[in-house]
């Protein structure tokens, strides 16, 4: 505090704040409310800041930065699992829909089935009704493998989004996609992917996210990718999905 008052004092005798000189710390108050107004502030405005009592200066652009970067670190909160059976496909001769069935204790589960190539698109849509205000989710993978030959595979998976708004062209253009890789190794165990990078959405041209947007979203096996060493089939169990809010 006092490195900041001894700076501000020292604007004061240059004559470069108008107030009287304050006599104390406690009077800094008073020396910014007697300075000029401003309203808008421009990313070159200085901020005075203390670092291990060090006087330094703070531009209002770096200052948006930091509280960006904070802020987005925590705003992936909005979070959407989507089984399988809730996608729809895309191809023509495509990924298909099947249940297994675990013969131990009964339980099916819902999986859409990939071949290694070419590739296959599933598509999910919901309407926004103001639940995402950003065009920006995540996704992560949960998926299994069907050949009993034990062995370990890499398969790699894609995303997509778009979003459009009433009387958008229909035809309006995917984002471009983000992929995750995901080690499949025993048929009985299901697996789940990291998170993945950001995925931004694709739009009309000039267009930005509203309550009544339609969000689409395309997943993909990336079996043509030298990445993807599984020349057999893999199941898709489900999507989880995080929009930032």
């Amino acid at each position: 505090m006092a490195i900041v008052y001894d700076f501000l004092l020292s604007k004061v005798r240059k004559k470069d704040v108008t107030p009287t000189t304050p006599s104390s710390p406690e009077s800094i108050g008073g020396v910014i409310a007697g300075a000029d107004a401003i309203t808008t502030l421009g990313d070159t405005d200085l901020f005075p800041i203390t670092v291990s009592s060090v006087l330094k200066k703070l531009t209002w652009a770096n200052f948006k930065a930091a509280i960006k970067a904070f802020v987005d670190a925590f705003t992936y909160n909005k979070t959407v699992a989507v089984p399988a059976a809730s996608f729809m496909v895309c191809n023509t001769n495509g990924a298909y829909y099947q249940q297994d069935e675990n013969a131990t204790n009964l339980r099916n589960r819902g999986v859409m089935v990939f071949a290694a190539t070419p590739n296959k698109y599933i598509e999910f849509a919901i309407p926004n009704d103001g639940r995402f205000v950003t065009d920006k989710f995540k996704f992560k993978i949960r998926a299994k493998r069907y050949s009993t030959a034990s062995a370990t595979f890499v398969t790699r998976w894609g995303a997509q989004g778009l979003f459009t708004n009433p009387s958008d062209d229909i035809a309006t253009l995917y984002g471009t996609a983000q992929t995750v890789d995901l080690t499949l190794t025993l048929d009985t165990k299901a697996y789940q992917s990291a998170l993945s990078g950001t995925v931004t959405m694709g739009c009309a041209d000039g267009q930005t996210i509203s309550a009544d947007s339609y969000i689409s979203i395309r997943i993909y096996r990336d079996g043509e990718s030298v990445t993807d060493d599984l020349a057999d089939i893999a199941g898709l169990i489900d999507v989880t999905f995080e929009f930032n809010v």
